[in-house]
This record gives C-alpha cells, structure tokens and sequence, in this order.
C-alpha cells in the first residue's frame, strides 16, 4: 500500500516529544560523560585520528592534500567545517551530533509511520531513544551518528520516491546515495539493489526503468568519483573512496581473524597509526615504496590467499561474522567505552545490546512479509548492509548501521502483540508471545556458533586494551608504578605484543632511567622489527644522550620505514647537526617543515628557529 504522508497535529506533537526526549536523554548523558577521564578525547585513540585529521583540513593547504584519503571522508569535512567556523570546540561537535541523534529518532518514527502506522512509529522512536549505544557514538568524534543521520534521511526520501519513480527522482537520489557513500560506503549497494527494485516495481516499461537506474548509477558516480580525482591528483593514484580497504579486508579474512576486530601483534591500535604499519609491512614485504593502491592490493592478495588455502575454513569464518551480526552481543573495540561503561550511570536504564531488540526485530521481519509491498526496502537494507559488513568485520559501530532498521521492525512485532490483545484475537498473540520468547531464549542463551572459539580471544583483546587505556590514565596522572603494573598486566595477556613493552620503555625514557628505557625499546624491537616508533624513540633517546651517530643510523632506519614522520626528520636533523654535519641538517629541517601540520605552531617555530640559527652559522 503506498499514500502520500499526511503530516497531521499528531505526529506534530509526537515529533516534538520525540526530539525533546532525545535531548534530554543526552544532556544526562553529557553530564556524567564529561566527568570522566575520557573526556573529550582520548589521545591516540580512533577519534584523536578524526580529530587530527578536521584539524589539518581546517587549517587549509598542508601535507595531508598530497595524500589520498585513508578513511571515509565526509565525517572528517564534516568537523574540518565546524573547526574552521567555530574553532578545535570539541563541545561543539558533540552538540551538533547529539542534535543528530535526536533528529534521527525522529526520522525512525516517520519511517515507521510511512511502512506501518503511527502506533508502530511510536514505539520505534521508544527503541531508538532507549538504545544507548547511539547515545555512546554520538559523544566520540566518530562517524556513526552522521552516517545513521543520512542513511535514514535516504531512507525516507527513498520511501517517497518508490511510489513514483523518475529519472529526476532517482538522480537526485543517487546524489544522496553518494554522499552517505562518503560517510560509510555499504550503502552504496542497498541504494543500487533498492532503486533496481524499485524500477521494477514501478512497471514503468523495461526502457523507462533502464534510463531511470542510469541515472541513479551516474549521480552516484558523480559523487564518488569526485573523490576519485581528488585522490588521483593528490598521489598520481587510483583510489576509489579510501586507501585503506584492502588492509580493512585483510584484517577480517586472516589466519588469526575472530570475525570481529583483532589487531595483530605488530600493529599500533590508533587507526591512523594501524595504516601506517601495513603500508610499512606491505614496503618491506615488497621492497619498495608502493603507491597507497598498491598497499591495499598486497593486503587484499594476502587475504584472498588465505580463502584460497583454506576456503571451508573461510566459509566457517564467514558464517560466524554472519552469526556476529544477528547475536545479542555488541563486540565494540573503542578504548572509551571500556572505561566509562561502569561509570555512567544513565546507561544501567538503557539498552546496550540488543537481547531484546534482536528477537523482536527477527519476529517483525516474519511478520513483515505480509506487508511485503511496504517492507521490501526494509529487507533489502537488512540484507545488503549485513552481507557486505560481514565481509570485513563485524563490530559495534559498523553493525550500529543496521539497528534503526531493525528496530523498526521490532516495533511492528510489538504493534502487532498490542494490536491483537486490543482485538482480543488470544491465539495470535499466544503464537506471537511463544515466538518471541522462544527468539529470545534461543538468541540469548543458546550456544552462539560466532562464540566457538572467539569470544576468549575477543575477551583477551578487550582486556589488553583496557590494561593499555589504564596504563595511559595513570601515565598522564604521573602515577608511573601504577601504569608499569597495567603494562605487565597487558603483556602477560599478549606476550607476543610489542606494545606493553615499548611503553615501558617510554615510562623509563620520561623518568630519566635511560639505560632501562634504551632495553626496553631494544627488545620491543626484537618483537617488532618493523616498529617504526621504536626506531623514533631510539633515536630521541641517542640524541639526548649526545650519541649522534647512533641516533642517526636509528633515525634513518625509522624514516625508511615511514617518510612522512615529521618528528623524525627533525631528530635526524638534531643528530646531523650534533655530528657537526650542517648541510644535511638544514635539508632534514627543511623537509620536517614541509611534513609537519601546518596548525601546529609551536612546533613549526621550533623547526624554523634552528633553521635560522644553521643559516646565521654556517
């Protein structure tokens, strides 16, 4: 059945309440969030990548315009723009994404409203604004709360579309499409599969239908490509969105993989700093400098390697990232919520899983399929969004995409059970009822076939990195014993990783007992011999210690590996000039000034100062 939406005094005061309640559910959250140790931001983490990243684009031309995108672009623009117009408010953008947030609970109740009826749309809005991981996202400087903003609002525009569909239309829905392409690329593939439905559907005329999905693929490509060329002109390099997919790929197609995330023992965990070490492993592999297509080639052959060496056991893995993302379970990896999940208090009221929105929404998806007409679009997003994030790997924040949807579904399930109780249809509602807590026990008790075999691993992952977070808690405190025990702790979970050692040695460098540190980062190396912040840190540590010509044979070590590491050339130029070697100074101090930020002043003035000093000299 499809109508026109008639915009009532209803749902006036339903949407008003809606976003009201989003509101005020996030300013409590705020209230308690800010009053823990994570808050802003935590340094090194996923949102301090996003962070750095708005910063260089907001400071204008830079050494980031000589690269192509690593990760999904819009979101970074997105804060770049409220840096630029607002200044580094972190507030800020917190404000505006808990404005996104809310607004989005309202575009779930029109949605609702639109597939089913308004009692449904209601009791949507109800999961949306009761499910607290949005909240969660929407307080990081994270991609989520934009992308499920836009996805909803393609959503709805796509309802509205499918009930008369034009070449008009459906351009300027591929331009939609395309823009949440560039927030999170999975919805890419439900826009084509949609709008080919949707085309069909319509009945059109097979030519009518063919120019009407030409022109949804051109607008989409427009979008796209548009980033394309950016990344063409940036590196002389063909890279589609981001260069990172190929990695991306590889770290949930491996040897070692869970189906959710696992970081190998030689990779750093910031993201940005996670593309740096494959690009690094990829050059040393290869031995040469590859080009960032390149780079996620080597890691897409890796991968597909391992499918074609052991496919059945790809199948297995497949089939458990399948199970991840229909299990109650969340399995997130973001460092902030393992501190403050104990600590806010809001969200003991909230559901943080969903081990009840999962069995409802998998009973309104049965249910759904007499209203097969109004849901399809609903199936369509469910299936493409969970087959392509299955691919890769399955964590809180990508699956986050597919829970408004799911919930509206969950919300039809209980409209249904209210409805035939009103009606007094008993038997109905008793095979609803069963099914529902069947779904539930079943879903929430039974043996997970994603858990055989993961979930410790998973668990032994959560805790490195929580000892990993304390440890940085107790280091900025100066509670340096403390941080040592959390870092031994960390190591004796992942004996293998370099990390806790490294750290160690860092605590060691900062607290003057140099010999130590110098160990410590000897043999963090010796797990990681591609550990391009060890060869850095040896490097500062030689230069300290006036052992020069140490420091440099570290320090060139280190800008092998990667030549973009402003701060190494700077060191290098520091052992140079130490070593009395004045022109290959200033050529380091020259190159450290072209690499680093261009909005970090005091650290520029320090470069040009000692390239002044070399210049009045020598």
């Amino acid at each position: 059945m499809t109508y026109r939406y008639r915009f009532e005094k209803k749902d006036i005061v339903a949407i008003f309440i809606i976003f009201f309640l989003g509101i005020v559910l996030r300013s409590v959250y705020l209230s308690e969030y800010q009053n823990t140790s994570v808050f802003p931001l935590v340094p090194y983490s996923d949102s301090y990548s996003y962070f750095l990243t708005a910063k260089d684009i907001a400071a204008g031309p830079g050494p980031w315009e000589h690269k192509a995108f690593m990760t999904w672009p819009l979101y970074a623009y997105f804060v770049a723009v409220l840096f630029k117009i607002f200044g580094s408010s972190l507030s800020i953008v917190y404000f505006l994404q808990f404005i996104l947030g809310a607004v989005s609970g309202v575009l779930i109740y029109l949605i609702t409203k639109k597939i089913f009826n308004r009692k449904a749309a209601v009791i949507a809005a109800i999961f949306f604004l009761l499910h607290g991981l949005f909240i969660f996202y929407e307080g990081l400087l994270m991609y989520t709360s934009l992308a499920i903003f836009l996805n909803s609002a393609l959503f709805l525009a796509l309802l509205y579309i499918k009930d008369k569909p034009n070449a008009g239309t459906l351009f300027l829905a591929g331009i939609g499409s395309g823009i949440c392409t560039l927030a999170q690329p999975n919805i890419a593939v439900f826009g084509v599969f949609a709008v080919i439905w949707m085309s069909a559907n319509a009945r059109t005329g097979l030519r009518k239908a063919l120019f009407g999905i030409s022109c949804f693929i051109l607008a989409l490509g427009m979008v796209v490509g548009a980033v394309t060329v950016r990344n063409y002109l940036a590196e002389k390099d063909f890279v589609p969105i981001s260069g990172n997919t190929g990695f991306n790929f590889y770290m949930g197609n491996n040897p070692q993989a869970t189906g959710s995330f696992f970081c190998p023992a030689n990779f750093t965990l910031n993201k940005d700093e996670m593309n740096r070490d494959a690009r690094i492993i990829a050059k040393v592999e290869m031995r040469r400098d590859l080009k960032t297509s390149e780079v996620s080639d080597f890691w897409f052959r890796k991968a597909f390697g391992y499918i074609k060496k052991d496919p059945l056991r790809y199948i297995g893995l497949y089939f458990k990232k399948l199970c991840l993302m229909f299990s109650p379970a969340e399995h997130g990896h973001e460092m902030e919520y393992l501190q403050i999940e104990g600590r806010v208090r809001i969200f003991r009221s909230l559901l943080m899983n969903l081990s009840l929105t999962l069995p409802l929404g998998i009973l309104g998806m049965i249910l759904g399929v007499r209203k097969a007409e109004d849901t399809t679009l609903l199936y369509i997003i469910l299936i493409t969004m969970s087959l392509g994030t299955s691919l890769f790997v399955v964590v809180a924040k990508l699956r986050l995409m597919i829970v408004p949807f799911l919930i509206i579904f969950a919300s039809y399930a209980v409209f249904s059970m209210l409805d035939s109780l009103q009606k007094r249809k008993y038997a109905a509602l008793a095979a609803m009822l069963t099914a529902a807590v069947a779904l539930f026990v079943l879903l929430n008790h039974a043996a997970f076939p994603a858990d055989s075999g993961a979930s410790g691993r998973r668990s032994q992952i959560a805790d490195y990195e929580h000892h990993l977070l304390n440890a940085s808690e107790y280091e900025k405190a100066d509670r340096y014993k403390d941080a040592m025990n959390e870092l031994d702790l960390a190591r004796r979970i992942m004996p293998q990783a370099y990390l806790p050692i490294f750290r160690m040695g860092v605590i060691f460098f900062n607290t003057k007992d140099f010999k130590m540190a110098e160990d410590m980062f000897r043999r963090s190396l010796q797990l990681n011999p591609t550990g391009v912040d060890i060869y850095y840190n040896l490097g500062l540590l030689y230069n300290n210690r006036h052992r020069y010509a140490e420091a440099r044979d570290m320090l060139e070590k280190c800008i092998y590996l990667d030549n973009e590491s402003a701060p190494a050339h700077f060191e290098l130029g520091l052992a140079y000039k130490g070593m009395r070697s004045f022109g290959e100074a200033k050529k380091e101090f020259a190159v450290a000034l072209e690499k680093i930020n261009a909005w970090r002043l005091d650290e520029r003035k320090v470069i040009e100062k000692e390239l002044q000093e070399l210049s009045w000299k020598y």
